[in-house]
């Protein structure tokens, strides 16, 4: 167990960070420590983080409590640094530079790094994936593939052989770095160089609890949540994967998106050849192209199965056997979803702009709810009290941090115009038709391009909107200046003229800082 962490067993199991937070007793029956004066008492604070002696934290303030946790800086290797497994299969606080690399010869053993024409030389340390791990959990937010950390050398005067892995084998690299990079040598660091952490679990209620990486530091981070009465890691499928779910899932899942039949009537789940027997299967019905809000299915697991069966066109057949892919299950009904944990979506604090937190049904804050959609936005989900509206805290092309209103559209390229003279430009809002049409934006934004390594392009303008107009005959110019030529959109998608420009400074304030 790493120094300066003490785990103790409560029911299931608490954590405590020494000088984090305070560590308190419990109860033998397994109910919730409480604190002094009776208050229930938890591993780590309830913003879902605490900073250590050398990971501190870097949060987004809409200015109040709870800010938004988004992830630690490395003080004493001057980098930010999020927790996935190492090579060593430990996890550790890793740096998040991500840059294109290739190899040097045909073993895969000299890692070379790749500077795009006009990019700086990579930083100090590379994050490189070696191959996605062979996992049989659902790990949302721990990178489970085995990482390494690159140390970048010195620049190469020309473009050698190169050569890439795929994780199991290595050869002749398949496409080039773009005419005009820079190549550096590069050599792997030892993972020890970062700091590690070990997993426990915190309890937010009699059913809920947290997933905290503990490291050892005294830095902690909550990263999922715990079935409490299953005494396992469970997740929320809609802050994954877009599905609007508020259950929380044992981890340990198959999906159920085959057939046990050769008439294709009866569900059937598969999950990876080398994973343990699932605990659960989920499948979700689409209402048509509400693909935001499907039904959630939850079945048993039943026997089993040899053959299983898709759907192709309006037909069934059997898939083909594949012995190093996945193992077939028959369902064995399905699951009351009454049975299963769930959680809440609740806005907290009492300031002006407000943190969407996923809660326990107590009500006690576990993970820090949504992810993030509109371009450079860090997922942080606030609720704009004076607005009465949802926003995500976002970075603009000038450097300073934002909350756009939720509710936004993108503008495109080519840009395109409701007139013949291409004067009134408008933003395709995507299609409203029935059963479910999206919600209406209340704002266009503008997005640059992405630059060098950079994670997301940034937002370069946000415009308000007019009255909508229906799909149909626009124009379109695809540079300034060219020909104003016309063109078609969907008859179901709805169109929003752009009224002007809407100062940033106008849109709440937030303050990315480290503590």
């Amino acid at each position: 167990m790493p120094a300066g962490v003490t785990k103790r067993l409560v029911g299931s199991s608490v954590a405590c960070v020494v000088g984090a937070a305070a560590c308190h007793g419990s109860a033998a029956d397994g109910t919730p420590p409480t604190g002094d004066g009776g208050a229930p008492a938890h591993a780590v604070p309830l913003a879902g983080y605490a900073s250590g002696s050398r990971l501190r934290a870097r949060v987004l303030d809409g200015g109040g409590e709870p800010v938004r946790f988004e992830g630690f800086v490395d003080t004493k290797l001057g980098v930010r640094c999020d927790f996935a497994v190492a090579q060593d299969g430990v996890v550790r606080c890793l740096p998040t530079d991500d840059w294109s690399t290739y190899f040097a010869d045909s073993a895969c053993s000299q890692p070379l790094i790749v500077a795009a024409p006009g990019c700086a030389a990579p930083p100090p340390y590379v994050r490189v994936s070696t191959g996605p791990a062979a996992s049989c959990t659902w790990e949302p937010r721990l990178d489970a593939g085995r990482d390494e950390v690159l140390a970048p050398g010195s620049a190469l005067g020309s473009v050698p052989s190169l050569y890439s892995s795929n994780g199991s084998s290595c050869g002749p690299a398949t496409s080039m770095p773009t005419a005009g990079s820079t190549i550096y040598t590069a050599h792997v660091l030892a993972p020890g160089t970062f700091v590690a952490a070990s997993e426990a679990t915190d309890p937010r209620g009699a059913r809920i609890g947290a997933r905290v990486l503990l490291a050892q530091d005294g830095a902690a981070e909550v990263i999922g949540y715990f079935d409490e009465k299953a005494h396992a890691p469970c997740d929320v499928i809609q802050e994954s994967i877009g599905w609007w779910s508020d259950l929380c899932i044992p981890t340990t899942m198959a999906w159920a998106n085959d057939w046990a039949d050769a008439a294709c009537t009866q569900v059937a789940a598969h999950i990876g050849h080398q994973c343990p027997r699932p605990t659960i299967a989920v499948a979700a019905t689409f209402m048509g192209n509400c693909v935001s809000e499907p039904m959630i299915h939850t079945y048993a697991i039943g026997t089993s199965l040899t053959t299983a069966y898709e759907t192709s066109g309006t037909g069934c057949s059997a898939l083909t056997p594949d012995p190093n892919g996945d193992v077939y299950f028959a369902s064995a009904g399905p699951i009351d979803p009454a049975t299963l944990s769930a959680v809440s979506i609740e806005p907290i604090g009492s300031s002006a702009l407000r943190t969407y937190f996923r809660t326990s049904p107590e009500g006690v804050p576990v993970l820090p709810a949504g992810l993030g959609v509109l371009p450079n936005s860090q997922g942080a989900l606030f609720r704009d009290v004076a607005r009465d509206a949802d926003c995500w805290a976002t970075q603009l092309a000038d450097g300073s941090w934002r909350c756009v209103p939720a509710a936004y559209a993108q503008l495109g390229t080519p840009r395109i115009f409701a007139d013949s003279a291409c004067t009134q430009e408008v933003v395709d809002a995507g299609d409203f038709s029935p059963p479910c049409p999206p919600t209406a934006p209340v704002v266009a934004v503008r997005v640059g391009a992405v630059s060098c390594n950079s994670d997301a392009a940034p937002v370069e303008s946000i415009y308000a909107l007019g009255a909508p107009m229906a799909g149909g005959t626009v124009y379109s110019m695809a540079q300034a200046g060219g020909p104003c030529l016309a063109t078609s959109v969907p008859p179901g998608d709805r169109l929003y003229p752009l009224t002007g420009a809407i100062d940033p400074s106008t849109l709440p304030s937030i303050v990315e800082r480290t503590e």
